[in-house]
């Protein structure tokens, strides 16, 4: 059995069933962005393992039909072969290696372990990210259901601030005489 055709159907269906073994498939990871290290990571596909047994697929057999040209009934056959080896040289040696997919590891009776034979965000490597944002130029901000430009905000929060200031000491001084006044007239009174 050729491996590669299985590696290649894996990766246009974006799932293999392997009877008695699992089922391969395709997960895309989103892009990530790493704030501290200032990296964009590209969005990227990793292969998964489950150990979901699905019945095998006549589209992958009418697939390894068509790209080895032998009959049918002959590709089905092989492909059981290759199954019940697989399966064989897992239960013996306790690990089954298929690239360009990966290797399957027996960790318990009927439990097994996958380690893909390739990181595919090796392939695509992070991207140094910088803020490029023009001076002056501001974006929406949306807070509750009213949208405000971001330069609004910052200059609307440099106004009230000075007032803001002023309110608190006038309110500190109010509180000070009041104060004052109260401890006057407990003591003399």
């Amino acid at each position: 059995m050729q491996v590669s055709l299985l590696f290649q159907y894996l990766l246009y269906q974006q799932k293999l069933s392997l009877p008695g073994i699992g089922t391969l498939y395709m997960e895309l990871l989103p892009a990530r962005l790493e704030f501290v290290n200032k990296k964009l990571i590209a969005p990227h596909y990793v292969i998964r393992y489950t150990m979901e047994q699905e019945p095998a697929d006549q589209n992958l057999i009418d697939f390894l039909v068509e790209h080895t040209g032998a009959d049918e009934a002959t590709t089905q056959n092989n492909f059981n072969e290759w199954l019940y080896q697989s399966k064989q040289q897992l239960d013996a040696k306790g690990s089954f290696s298929f690239l360009p997919i990966g290797t399957l590891t027996k960790e318990m009776a009927n439990t097994y372990s996958f380690a893909p034979a390739y990181n595919t965000n090796d392939f695509l490597p992070p991207v140094s990210v910088e803020r490029i944002s023009p001076q002056g130029l501001g974006h929406d901000v949306r807070i509750g259901d009213t949208v405000h430009n971001s330069i609004d905000l910052q200059g609307s929060s440099d106004e009230e601030t000075p007032i803001q200031h002023q309110q608190f000491w006038i309110i500190v001084g109010i509180l000070s005489v009041l104060s004052a006044a109260a401890i006057a007239a407990y003591y003399w009174l």
